[in-house]
């Protein structure tokens, strides 16, 4: 592809090897192509981001979470706090949109109840469905507001409800009271537990927005609401 974001992603990444097809013969051979990829298998499989939670005294990381596993992602977070100065509490690399999307990856407080939007349940293969407009030729995956229309009529940008601007507003909250506690706390000694829980909180939500602040909020308002409010009310760096 030479569209725009897809470059390094070519046909056989979402439709199948085409060795596949070149070998079948007769009507055999339209079954090999995944006519339909599935957003979880197909782009689930690079957009689900890459957390690595500990580093060795050598650098290397050595503990890879799964982001779906809400269980895993707690249990991990809760121990990454650094016993010395070889292991330092890394955030996520890539984007982690589905996820997100699933309602899963992020750290989930104790007494909060997590929700999804109606994007998660409501909508059949949505990164296929809303990203490519399912049923037609488009093959760029960048955010089209024509997409949002098909639902949500009469929208005339991405800050449908002002959805949007609300979760940037909670990211540069959270985001000051980090920077905060990392002006006051050299980065060897930043081990306190909440600010663990809320950097992560921050960095899920950052990092699934990467794409561009148009997406904040999109995939799923109700989870990354709910994580970034939680995280805010938990930490406070004079106090962590």
């Amino acid at each position: 592809s030479t569209e725009s974001g897809m470059y390094t992603v070519q046909w056989e990444a979402c439709h199948g090897p085409g060795s596949l097809h070149g070998t079948a013969e007769g009507a055999s051979r339209s079954l090999t192509i995944n006519k339909v990829p599935n957003y979880a298998t197909t782009c689930g499989k690079c957009h689900r981001g890459r957390p690595f939670v500990l580093k060795d005294a050598n650098g290397r990381y050595d503990a890879l979470v799964d982001m779906t596993d809400k269980t895993a992602v707690n249990a991990s977070i809760e121990a990454v706090r650094a016993t010395s100065g070889t292991a330092k509490y890394h955030p996520l690399h890539y984007r982690p949109n589905l996820p997100v999307f699933l309602g899963t990856g992020g750290y989930e407080y104790s007494g909060s109840t997590y929700t999804s939007s109606y994007h998660t349940s409501g909508i059949g293969n949505a990164c296929v469905v809303c990203h490519f407009q399912f049923g037609t030729d488009k093959h760029d995956p960048a955010p089209d507001l024509a997409a949002c229309q098909a639902c949500h009529t009469g929208a005339t940008s991405f800050d449908i409800d002002g959805k949007n601007a609300e979760i940037l507003g909670l990211l540069q909250t959270l985001g000051v009271k980090l920077a905060t506690y990392e002006a006051a706390v050299t980065k060897s000694a930043r081990t306190a537990e909440s600010y663990t829980k809320a950097l992560w909180n921050f960095y899920l939500i950052s990092r699934e927005t990467d794409a561009g602040a148009v997406c904040a909020g999109v995939h799923n308002y109700k989870y990354g609401k709910q994580l970034l409010q939680d995280s805010i009310n938990n930490f406070d760096p004079n106090n962590p």
